[in-house]
């Protein structure tokens, strides 16, 4: 492989060989790595016949609240699904679907799977359902089809007999073949794990009201879009739950349409894990697409505090049952049955109060996003609250009574809560990837605290390793400029018949002790 580029301003790197004089009491700290404070998801923001549930879980569990309420609320919009959308104007055509996508971010030990678990513990339980009245529906069709091969086998021998007849001249009746096969029952799937651009696009053939993904590791769906390109354009076509998808593909087949694609999607992340992907979005290029910014519900809480307490009780079955007769009360119809006015879509409008309400919001977030302070990827996060405002405000009205004609201002405060609740988190994620260069710095200082690295060596003799955090030029680059900064590195050009090198040579007061203390502060962040 080549050096590395000539031009150090280009690099962030210093164009200085030596530092100026100073004292030699050793090399400046790093900065600490510092998260942004967020809000937490309160009780009031849930519908009533949720909360319970949802505190019980907490409770007998010690889950993070805001894991098991953002995950309920989109388990229970991906029920509502393509059967209910909610109109945000008076007289226009603009709706939404109610199909969600949240992301729960949380280092290992935070039991965030555990509480996405209990949160999907409804879907389960409608999934189980379906599948016992599948399992009947096939047991009849399995009699249905031995019955109709029998009359086949029949109407066959009747058709062969009157053929000859036919033949032979004589008085024919007309030929009647059979055409009576059962249709085959299908399985009413809520729920899926392991996805691919065929098996997605066979599901929503069959569940064309929707279906959520549930990933305990997000970031093996995006290794996935290595192994399966379309995938990823096929997840943006299915965010919003209204446009088709046609597939053209040989050995699949010619002209696989879907009628609409609606996915909801819930899933965890490690922030060692996701972080990457996020300034890799935040860079530009083939990531920058507003992927990331769909997760419209992004839970990235702080670490516990509360001492743990030992729950050993019984599940509050109160709270339970209330929470189930609102997933099948919404999972009961086939179609929301009030068709929104002057739409065929079955829907519903704000009333005048919430309309005025959300026009208010609307104007205030939509100023933040054409001021010029927000970064690109928080603008692109923002605009993603034009869906998520309604779509939250249409699953709490329909919690709370599914009859409702119109979507009230009570609901819409509610989700006014969780998209300013969600913003803050989302700013904690965007800031924590953009303090890659002290994580990456001590990445660095760890490697050679472990003797894998010796100085003088080369960005490349890092990131040519492939290490976890320093695995790609720029994140070596950054470290290295801010080692440089801190005093820990001295940079040197060295001329060659080609490119220049640089070489990082450690500074003569830095020593392995101080190495392995900020080794050591990595294993703490």
């Amino acid at each position: 492989m080549n050096d590395i580029n000539t031009d150090p301003l280009a690099l962030g790197l210093p164009t200085v060989t030596a530092f100026p004089e100073q004292p030699h009491t050793g090399p400046k700290p790093l900065p600490e790595k510092t998260l942004l404070a967020v809000p937490t998801v309160e009780p009031d923001m849930l519908p009533k016949s949720l909360r319970g549930y949802a505190e019980d879980c907490v409770e007998r569990g010690n889950f993070h609240f805001d894991y098991v309420a953002s995950t309920l609320m989109v388990a229970l919009g991906s029920v509502t699904g393509r059967k209910c959308a909610i109109f945000p104007k008076k007289n226009d055509d603009w709706h939404e679907y109610p199909n969600l996508w949240a992301l729960n971010i949380g280092r290992p030990g935070e039991m965030k799977s555990p509480a996405m678990s209990a949160a999907m513990k409804p879907l389960n339980y409608l999934s189980k359902q379906a599948q016992e009245e599948f399992n009947a529906a096939a047991a009849e069709h399995e009699a249905a089809l031995n019955k109709a091969k029998i009359m086949k086998k029949a109407s066959d021998a009747n058709a062969l007999k009157t053929a000859k007849a036919a033949i032979a001249d004589k008085k024919v009746k007309d030929i009647k073949l059979f055409d009576e096969w059962p249709v085959e029952p299908t399985l009413h799937r809520y729920t899926t794990s392991d996805v691919s651009t065929a098996s997605l696009g066979v599901l929503l053939q069959q569940n064309p009201n929707g279906i959520l993904i549930e990933s305990d590791e997000v970031v093996s769906v995006f290794r996935a879009f290595d192994r399966d390109p379309e995938l990823r354009s096929f997840l943006l076509t299915c965010w919003n739950g209204k446009q088709g998808y046609t597939s053209d593909r040989i050995g699949r087949g010619l002209n696989n349409h879907i009628e609409a694609c609606c996915v909801s999607w819930v899933g965890g992340a490690q922030p060692g894990k996701i972080l990457p992907l996020v300034r890799g979005a935040m860079r530009g290029g083939n990531d920058d697409d507003g992927f990331l910014q769909r997760f419209q519900l992004v839970t990235f809480p702080d670490g516990y505090n509360e001492p743990w307490s030992n729950v050993d009780r019984w599940p509050n079955t109160d709270a339970k049952d209330a929470m189930l007769k609102v997933f099948e009360r919404l999972n009961s119809f086939a179609a929301y049955p009030y068709p929104c006015a002057d739409d065929s879509t079955q829907g519903l409008r704000f009333d005048s109060e919430a309309y005025d309400r959300f026009v208010a919001w609307r104007s205030g977030m939509e100023a933040r996003t054409r001021s010029g302070d927000e970064t690109e990827a928080m603008e692109s996060a923002l605009q993603k609250q034009r869906k998520l405002v309604p779509a939250m405000a249409l699953i709490i009205q329909l919690a709370e009574n599914h009859e409702s004609r119109e979507v009230g201002i009570k609901a819409l405060e509610m989700a006014i809560r969780w998209a300013a609740w969600s913003e803050g988190h989302q700013r904690r994620l965007y800031a924590a990837a953009m303090t890659n260069d002290i994580d990456a710095a001590r990445r660095i200082l760890a490697k050679i605290d472990q003797g894998k690295v010796s100085a003088p060596f080369v960005a490349r003799d890092i990131y040519n390793n492939g290490w976890a955090g320093i695995s790609d030029r720029e994140s070596v680059n950054e470290g290295l400029d801010l080692l440089v900064r801190h005093r820990w590195l001295r940079a040197e050009e060295q001329p060659t018949t080609g490119r220049t090198k640089h070489l990082f040579h450690l500074v003569d007061w830095v020593t392995s002790a101080h190495i392995a203390e900020e080794a050591n502060n990595l294993k703490r962040a």
